[in-house]
């Protein structure tokens, strides 16, 4: 020990110099580090995920509804009497 050391001893502040310990803390450190590194990455991983699920869903409701115009279109046109080649297609005629 040092002198300083046992002069603070003597004063009654806790010296920390036990070669053990200090590991000991330094490694349940390092393990809690890890944790919550793990965590975090499996985090980041889930909310890409979901952003992933989220924007395809979105594309595929974009999709339906443009098809829906679409036949929207149609519909309105067979209504007002045109004939269009899907029709004549499926009569057999084209």
């Amino acid at each position: 020990m040092q002198w300083t050391n046992l002069l603070y001893k003597a004063e009654g502040v806790k010296i920390r110099d036990d070669e053990r310990l200090l590991q000991e803390a330094l490694k349940r450190k390092e393990k809690r580090r890890a944790q919550r590194q793990r965590a975090w990455e499996k985090r980041t991983v889930h909310v890409l995920g979901r952003m992933q699920e989220r924007q395809d869903r979105r594309r595929q409701n974009l999709r339906k509804k443009k098809a829906a115009r679409a036949e929207r279109r149609l519909q309105k046109a067979r209504k007002k009497g045109r004939i269009l080649p899907q029709d004549l297609e499926r009569a057999g005629l084209a």
